[in-house]
């Protein structure tokens, strides 16, 4: 079995439907040398004992829980990346497939060359009733660019290296705090490992998908505030403007009208605080 010194940190608030499928993907990813870190909220101590009692089978020195009060997907993470003790780091979402195999091949790859900071995964998108391909995101040629992997960020594709990861922190809101943790890494394109397999599978149609829920889709407002800020004292990371771009386009698309209005009015304000 491969040492790739890997950890793999997975956000849990309950087990339905939509997470039927993490158990194998943990033993499959443990018996292959990844270190697992599944962060469950405990506030609901109902869904908490149901996922403690789901997990209880498991029983590997890969694989810990760890129970604490987060209440976002990116506390969450963040507390993964303080536990980690490994080399490297990716984030995986619990009701998605990762292909095990490959990000452990792309893992290994990245080892292999200190120089590289960061590891990307090619992906498809899976309907989650039918399993049906629904499309494919292969990195190869045109495919590998910035602007390439600002259409399709997916924080969940990525393997990074653990001392960079710990040195910024993912934010406290529901949408769009995987973005931000991106441009503030601000990751240069030659510092990457590509890998033209197919590493995860985005499952799409839960009911419970966060980017089903209105309130958390507003979020986003919160996610372009901050880059917007982040703007004002780094106007050389292409990541923060791409990306800035990119939540507007999402807020104005699939935000309720209260945040198109606020998005509108924000970039009214950019537009005279640069004409002054």
């Amino acid at each position: 079995m491969r040492e790739i010194g890997l950890t793999a940190v997975i956000p849990l608030r309950q087990i339905d439907d939509s997470t039927s499928n993490i158990k194998s993907v943990i033993l499959e990813a443990v018996q292959n040398g990844i270190e697992i870190i599944v962060v469950v909220n405990r506030q609901d101590s109902m869904e908490r004992l149901k996922v403690l009692s789901f997990f209880s089978s498991i029983e590997h020195a890969r694989f810990q829980v760890i129970e604490d009060e987060e209440e976002s997907p990116g506390q969450a993470r963040n507390i993964g990346i303080k536990a980690c003790r490994t080399p490297y780091i990716t984030f995986w979402d619990a009701d998605d497939i990762p292909v095990v195999s490959a990000v452990c091949d792309l893992a290994s790859e990245l080892s292999m060359t200190p120089i590289k900071r960061f590891g990307i995964g090619s992906y498809e998108i899976i309907h989650a009733g039918t399993r049906e391909t629904l499309s494919r995101h292969l990195l190869s040629g045109e495919g590998f660019s910035r602007s390439a992997l600002i259409k399709n960020p997916g924080i969940w594709r990525w393997i990074f290296k653990t001392e960079n990861a710990k040195s910024f922190r993912f934010q406290e809101f529901a949408m769009g705090e995987d973005q931000d943790f991106l441009a503030d890494i601000n990751p240069k394109l030659e510092e990457i490992v590509v890998s033209t397999a197919i590493t995860y599978k985005y499952v799409s149609g839960w009911e419970n998908q966060l980017t089903r829920n209105q309130q958390a889709l507003d979020e986003i407002l919160l996610s372009i505030i901050y880059l917007a800020n982040k703007l004002d004292t780094d106007t050389v990371n292409e990541w923060h403007k791409s990306l800035l771009f990119r939540q507007i386009l999402t807020a104005v698309k699939r935000g309720s009208w209260n945040v198109k209005f606020r998005v509108v009015v924000l970039a009214l304000r950019a537009v005279w605080k640069n004409v002054k």
